[in-house]
């Protein structure tokens, strides 16, 4: 490797230490660490403090100290139809993970953080091993690009561009429990090698790329789709048959099959030792569905869609077909293949946005062969003005990453449920008015009494305010209510505590009718208790900026909000709209009382 390259790799992880330590271990609160193992990543690492910690798979254990620290918790085990309780997810970011994981192990014990697995130095060790796989992805991607000859400055930028220019950088510093930056860096491993071995017939070589095979495996098994890539790497029809030929040669196939058959055994026997049984579908109601394949919406959708949250991707792909198809056809048609195989595999899976997530996470993995993809084209370029203008290009798909990244940390950019509306409105927003603008209510398990039904359509108002009625504009019958910089409170809903049922947990539902004549407004509706004396203890505004994506139409709002327990029977309960800029209309407000099922 180049002195360049070095500083290139050791300065891109630096900025990613500093990023993951700003905003994961430390946050706004100072305790965003307790989210570094997190959602699928409890399931990866619970392998670890079992083994070697409980000294069995003892996931009550398991989920006690995860709660100690995240008592919200959920996801990692799942109940099979026989009662037994198995972790879902497979073991190979675990061992990955072991090294760090036993630092961590021996540190606690020295200096007394606490032998749970889940304190602070176990979930550091997390983070610390993320990037180190990011940076074996970094230094073997450079090898691999350096076989075809890429030159320095163009294969240095692609390391740059497809950290700071995808969701690889989030998955590296913000959610390193998950197992896509562990597949990336592998991966890489596993190209270069496949890539050297055809030059160069050594066993030790297809011994590596055999352990690599079944680490992938271990980490995610549709990582093996890896393999449709690899003739690519041979070049035409003539050395992949010869490479094919040279990897099942009868003298080394025997040493080969029982390192494979090694590490397919490792899961199968932590399977076992759960549920007695070698083999079990650890995903019982999930699966993929071939026949109901999501095969552009995974790639254009606002949902998650690869194309839209990573475009320097489209640019990799596309600029590669291009380049491919004017110097090799039969390069051309391996990627095609590959592109179509691993787009198809993944948009068949049940839930193809791959659930809350920064863009579409299932195709990190593979970002070493994209990567690949992205040299060759920029490389091709022989006009030095487009060659420019595809990096400039590519430059300003890392400004847009970074800029999305900070929304979603932000929940600007909300896990799931985006829309294109939704996207085009908090597009390039930053502004905390934008914070949890599309906090939509959640009222699954709740359910609502009629006795508290309260409703107001403004014909005939009872909540007071009557200054604030308006025939101007009106979702049904002919009045409504408006707020502006003048007339900043609507009608308000008063209702003392004695008047509500105090059953735990109760939340108050708002529905309202709204119409902006501009988006110029920072109107809220605003849940608040207020003792006698006036004093608040509950203040809730949700602002309905996130409901509204086109000036003057009626759109429904929602405001879910929890209620502590009542200090006095004379509290006060207020709901109303506060507004201090701008114009909006109130129609049909309706106030309901939740409680738990």
């Amino acid at each position: 490797m180049s002195k360049f390259s070095r500083i290139v790799i050791f300065f891109t992880l630096a900025i990613c230490f500093l990023f993951a330590v700003q905003n994961r271990w430390k946050g706004g609160d100072g305790d965003a660490w307790k989210g570094i193992i997190y959602s699928d990543g409890y399931g990866y690492y619970a392998y670890l403090p079992c083994i070697f910690i409980y000294h069995k798979l003892d996931y009550q254990r398991a989920w006690a100290e995860v709660h100690k620290v995240a008592p919200g918790a959920a996801g990692f085990t799942t109940t099979l139809p026989d009662n037994k309780v198995i972790d879902k997810c497979f073991a190979g970011v675990a061992i990955l993970l072991i090294p760090f994981f036993l630092i961590a192990y021996f540190l606690s014990s020295i200096f007394g953080y606490g032998n749970g697995g889940y304190e602070f130095i176990f979930q550091a060790s997390v983070s610390i091993g993320a990037l180190f796989y990011l940076g074996v992805g970094l230094v073997f991607l450079y090898k691999l690009l350096k076989r075809y000859n890429i030159p320095e400055f163009i294969a240095c930028l692609t390391l740059l561009l497809v950290v700071f220019g995808t969701n690889l950088i989030y998955y590296a510093t913000m959610e390193p429990s998950m197992s896509h930056v562990y597949s990336f860096g592998i991966m890489s491993v596993f190209l270069f090698y496949s890539k050297k071995s055809m030059a160069e017939s050594k066993l030790r070589y297809f011994i590596l790329i055999t352990i690599c095979l079944g680490v992938l495996t271990l980490i995610r098994p549709t990582n093996l789709l890896i393999i449709v890539f690899v003739p690519f790497l041979a070049g035409n029809t003539k050395a992949t048959a010869a490479y094919i030929k040279q990897f099942f040669n009868s003298k080394k196939l025997l040493a080969l099959f029982l390192i494979a058959t090694g590490f397919l055994f490792v899961q199968s026997l932590l399977w076992y030792m759960q549920t007695g049984h070698f083999f079990v579908w650890s995903y019982p109601g999930e699966g993929f569905k071939f026949n109901e394949f999501h095969f552009f919406d995974i790639l254009f959708s606002y949902s998650n869609g690869w194309f839209i949250y990573s475009p320097l991707m489209f640019i990799a792909t596309m600029g590669g077909l291009f380049t491919l198809y004017r110097q090799s056809i039969f390069q051309f048609f391996i990627v095609l293949l590959f592109f179509i195989v691993v787009t198809y595999i993944l948009s068949s899976w049940w839930a193809w946005t791959y659930s809350g997530a920064y863009g579409l996470r299932a195709f990190v993995d593979f970002y070493c062969a994209f990567s690949l993809l992205l040299a060759l084209f920029i490389s091709s370029i022989k006009t030095r003005w487009l060659q420019a203008a595809v990096i400039i290009s590519s430059f300003l798909c890392i400004g847009l990453n970074l800029f999305q990244i900070n929304q979603y940390i932000n929940s600007i950019l909300p896990p799931g449920g985006m829309t294109k509306e939704k996207y085009w409105k908090i597009f390039l927003k930053n502004d905390p008015s934008y914070h949890y603008l599309f906090n939509y209510a959640d009222t699954s398990g709740f359910h609502f009494l009629n006795s508290y039904d309260f409703k107001n359509d403004f014909e005939k108002n009872t909540w007071g305010g009557d200054q604030d009625i308006t025939i101007t504009h009106a979702h049904s019958g002919v009045h409504s209510a408006f707020v502006n910089e003048q007339n900043q409170y609507s009608p308000i809903f008063s209702l003392t505590a004695s008047d509500i049922q105090q059953t735990k947990p109760l939340h108050v539902l708002v529905t309202l009718w709204v119409y902006m004549p501009n988006f110029n407004t920072d109107a809220s509706v605003v849940v608040s208790l207020k003792t006698e004396k006036g004093e608040c203890y509950l203040w809730a505004g949700h602002t309905l900026q996130g409901f509204v994506f086109k000036t003057n139409v009626w759109s429904k709002a929602y405001a879910f909000v929890a209620l502590p327990t009542f200090k006095n029977p004379s509290d006060i309960l207020n709901v109303y709209v506060l507004n201090t800029k701008g114009e909006v209309y109130l129609d049909d407000m309706e106030i309901k009382f939740g409680m738990a099922n």
